[in-house]
């Protein structure tokens, strides 16, 4: 028999994707093998007694369920819109499109039913989540992107619904940026190109002169004239953000300026070679016409002319644009043989002529003159004066020269210059005392020679051709060739024959010399001649070339001197000389030093050698003599005397001496015993003696040690100034008493004395 059956459901209604379970009721659950359960259009075959699902879409679900027994009997129950699924709706959108970096994108909740959403919790696609309990909705994007914003609602804990929407948000940076050629033509169209970065970009394009542009790569002509142009861009995305570029003195607005300098541009060989330097500016392209039906491409060309003639040269410059700009010189290849003149004037004359030329060249070449005559001309004048002072045909020319030393020679017009050039040599021109002289008669002539006349310069004359001529004394003679030419043209020419005497040699100086001194010696010729050498041998090993030099001998004794004089030609003479070199004087102390007390005296005695005629004794002044061989000497203060000796040779000698002075006493007398009773005798003690100059302090102590007399700066030899036995006014008594003395002496010394005195009654 069939079991009827039925069922439950755990809550009903639900909340989307809430669990929710249906059971099965049965009369007979053991006789129930399969549950098949159907849920609107998903069925669930073969089950247990209860099923639990969830179900993800808002609506109503009819469940059917059906049993099969043990039998294989079925049983279907189905209840219509049995489950109501109930709860929010979540739904959204932003504020906007999107925004810029940084920018706070707000969002509305269109999420149903309004008012029981307690909770939204937003995934806003960058990583960042946040959940609310109410409105308003909004957040702040730092990164570029486009972002995919969930939402999550809910009103209870089972009742909650979500909703994504792919890239809903767009946060964009844009970027300014554009190129161009920089350097343009005025007028030329110049195309911008836009290089930003961005979405849906407007572009807005200032171009430094006025103008603007809205197209994303526009193209812009600038006014005429040299210029510099700043340039802006500014964009803006479709979410509204922006950005600007502003390129400073960007564009550069330039014609092409043409410009060269040339090396060489002159010559006057073939070919001539003329070297460009490019210096053209502001441009984009060039090239070269040389004038010669020829071009280039290159920088800085050297080009090759091959023909005289005047070229045009151009330099065509064009501009990034197409703006063109050109420069032009002139290369001049000189014909020298059509260019270059000589005249001149006087063209003849007889015997020397003085000519003025006029010189017309290619302009900028140097030049040299060249007269004919072997003297040349390089100051690069063009009137010139010149004196051919020989007779002759001459021929000047023009000589010009290029920097590489290609060189053209243009003659003149012939200088003719009549008569005869006298030229003549000797067989010899110097000789000793007197000799014969051969003349050779080497004349040059462009004229016929009537009349040869020499004369010798010692009274003699000749009209032979080559004469020959004896001259008998030494001496200087100038002779003379004249000669005279068909055309009365007459020329003379000089040669001098010295003739050198041989030397007459003598020696002039001292026969007696002292040892170790030195002498000039002179050497003597009768005629005197400065091209004389001399050769002196002193015999002690020593020479000389000079004509007086000066000679030593460090050992006495006979010296035979020699001197050879010779003169240009070798011509000689030899002179002899003997001397004596003596040994010098000696003066040498006896007894050095010698001691005296002061205010004393002293002989200076000396040991003398020698032949010895002069004394002079330094300082002169405490000598009894200055210039005898040994004066007394009484110096005040110790001395050191020196003695200058001279023999009858002249030879010197030195000598020294010290005399000693000193002061003690044997310089003064002090008694030791007085008797001050008035009888005149040695009633006073006082000092006395020689060579003393004062007593600076005279004591006398009483045995106790107390001072009964004291006087300072007490003459010496005086009893005026001496103590007279008496203490306080009263006679002292008899007694030893102790004195002390300090006495200055005549020498400066000082001497301090002391000693016992016993005073008698």
């Amino acid at each position: 028999m069939n079991e009827t059956a039925s069922f439950t459901v755990s809550k009903n209604p639900i909340c989307k994707s809430e669990p929710v379970t249906l059971t099965a009721v049965v009369s007979n659950p053991a006789n129930i093998i399969q549950y098949d359960w159907t849920i609107g259009s998903q069925s669930y075959p073969d089950t247990t007694s209860s099923l639990t699902l969830t179900l993800s879409a808002y609506g109503s679900y009819t469940v059917t369920l059906t049993t099969t027994d043990l039998n294989g009997c079925t049983n279907s129950v189905t209840i219509p819109n049995y489950i109501v699924v109930g709860g929010p709706v979540a739904d959204f959108n932003p504020s906007g499109p999107g925004g810029c970096v940084n920018s706070t994108i707000g969002f509305n909740d269109l999420s149903t039913p309004a008012g029981a959403i307690n909770q939204w919790t937003w995934n806003f696609g960058d990583g960042m989540q946040q959940t609310y309990s109410s409105s308003p909705f909004s957040h702040t994007y730092t990164q570029t992107g486009s972002y995919t914003v969930t939402l999550f609602v809910k009103y209870t804990a089972n009742c909650r619904d979500t909703m994504t929407k792919t890239n809903v948000v767009l946060i964009t940076r844009p970027v300014a940026a554009f190129r161009a050629d920089t350097f343009y033509c005025p007028l030329a169209p110049l195309q911008f190109i836009d290089t930003s970065i961005g979405n849906g970009l407007n572009y807005l394009w200032s171009f430094g002169d006025g103008a603007t542009s809205t197209l994303q790569n526009p193209t812009h002509a600038y006014p005429a004239g040299n210029n510099t142009y700043t340039v802006k861009l500014k964009i803006t995305d479709l979410v509204g953000c922006q950005d600007s570029v502003t390129k400073t003195n960007y564009i550069n607005i330039r014609s092409p300026q043409a410009a060269f300098t040339m090396q060489d541009s002159a010559g006057i060989c073939i070919p001539t070679v003329t070297a460009f330097t490019f210096q053209g500016q502001d441009y984009q392209s060039f090239s070269w016409d040389f004038g010669d039906g020829t071009t280039s491409t290159a920088m800085n060309p050297s080009h090759f002319y091959n023909a005289y003639g005047a070229y045009t040269v151009t330099l065509y410059l064009t501009g990034p644009g197409g703006c063109m700009a050109s420069a032009q010189s002139l290369v001049n290849v000189y014909n020298p043989y059509t260019t270059t003149q000589i005249s001149a004037n006087p063209r003849s004359a007889c015997d020397s002529i003085t000519t003025s030329f006029s010189i017309t060249t290619p302009p900028g070449f140097p030049f040299k003159f060249y007269f004919g005559d072997g003297t040349v001309d390089s100051s690069q004048t063009f009137n010139l004066t010149h004196t051919y002072r020989y007779p002759g045909n001459y021929t000047p020319y023009v000589l010009l020269v290029d920097k590489y030393g290609c060189d053209a020679g243009i003659s003149g017009p012939t200088i003719n210059v009549y008569g005869a050039l006298p030229l003549f040599s000797m067989n010899k021109k110097e000789f000793c005392d007197n000799g014969q002289v051969f003349f050779l008669n080497y004349t040059l002539n462009n004229d016929p020679i009537v009349s040869t006349v020499w004369n010798f310069a010692d009274g003699s004359t000749s009209t032979a051709t080559e004469p020959t001529h004896v001259f008998n004394a030494p001496g200087t003679y100038i002779v003379t060739l004249t000669v005279t030419t068909q055309n009365n043209c007459t020329s003379i020419a000089k040669d001098t024959v010295r003739i050198y005497p041989t030397p007459v040699l003598s020696i002039g100086g001292k026969d007696t010399i002292c040892i170790n001194s030195t002498e000039r010696y002179n050497g003597i010729v009768q005629m005197p001649d400065s091209t004389i050498r001399w050769k002196w041998n002193f015999a002690n090993g020593n020479t000389s070339q000079q004509q007086n030099p000066t000679v030593s001998y460090n050992a006495t004794g006979n010296y035979n001197i020699q001197l050879i004089a010779t003169n240009k030609l070798g011509c000689a003479d030899t002179a002899s000389r003997s001397i004596y070199v003596v040994p010098l004087p000696t003066a040498s102390p006896t007894v050095d030093p010698i001691t005296i007390i002061s205010g004393g005296t002293a002989p200076l005695n000396m040991h003398y050698t020698g032949p010895i005629v002069s004394y002079n004794w330094q300082p002169a002044q405490s000598l009894s003599c200055a210039n005898c061989p040994q004066p007394f000497a009484s110096p005040q203060f110790s001395t050191k005397y020196s003695l200058k000796v001279v023999d009858r040779y002249g030879c010197t000698a030195e000598g020294f001496i010290t005399v000693k002075v000193v002061c003690n006493n044997k310089n003064f007398f002090i008694p030791n015993t007085f008797s001050p009773n008035g009888d005149g005798v040695n009633d006073v003690f006082y000092l006395r003696g020689t060579g003393l100059f004062r007593v600076k302090t005279l004591r006398v102590f009483s045995r106790w040690g107390e001072v009964v007399f004291e006087k300072n700066e007490v003459p010496v030899n005086n009893p005026a100034y001496g103590w007279d036995g008496t203490y306080k006014g009263k006679k002292a008594k008899a007694d030893v008493y102790v004195y002390q003395l300090e006495i200055i002496c005549g020498n400066g010394e000082t001497v301090t004395y002391s000693g016992n005195i016993a005073l008698i009654l």
